[in-house]
């Protein structure tokens, strides 16, 4: 679709929000390259939103969260194991990403964005399936973006990647 019609469908998703809220009706922006404005779009979504029916992030309303540096976070700190001398640094970095991991599965409206960018791994997989699942359990909608279709998002995260997209 062109960038003109995702707009205006973004336009009509705003102003239906407590309809979309209410029923944890999600948005994906997905395929066409990379650079062609879909994690801008998200984000302007979620602006839209926010000033039309008075969210904010400092009330955990919304929540952005970039798939790969999130992903990457989570097992960049199990591949490293906390040593005697950098225990307390280990305990920052894992409140942060727990408090990260919270405000994705909790808030009102979370952006995904950048979804597929992550390598597909079972840890990986899980990691977003666990998200996924619990917003969808709980009727928590998620705006996806991505540079892959669902197919090719399947199939990057192995077993749990038709869960993801299903």
């Amino acid at each position: 679709e062109t960038q003109a019609t995702a707009v205006a469908r973004l336009k009509q998703y705003a102003a239906s929000w407590p309809d979309r809220l209410r029923l944890g009706d999600g948005v994906a922006l997905l395929g066409a390259g990379s650079r062609t404005g879909k994690s801008h779009l998200a984000c302007a979504l979620a602006r839209t939103i926010a000033t039309l029916y008075d969210m904010r992030v400092e009330d955990r309303a919304l929540a952005y969260l970039n798939a790969s540096i999130f992903l990457n976070s989570w097992r960049n700190f199990y591949a490293r194991p906390a040593q005697a001398t950098d225990f307390e640094e280990h305990g920052k970095i894992y409140r942060g990403l727990m408090d990260a991991e919270h405000r994705a599965f909790n808030a009102k409206l979370l952006i995904l964005d950048e979804l597929g960018e992550a390598s597909g791994t079972e840890f990986t997989g899980g990691k977003l399936y666990s998200l996924v699942e619990y917003r969808v359990s709980q009727l928590l909608p998620i705006v996806v973006t991505s540079n892959l279709g669902w197919s090719d998002l399947a199939r990057r995260y192995g077993a749990d990647g038709a869960r993801i997209v299903g």
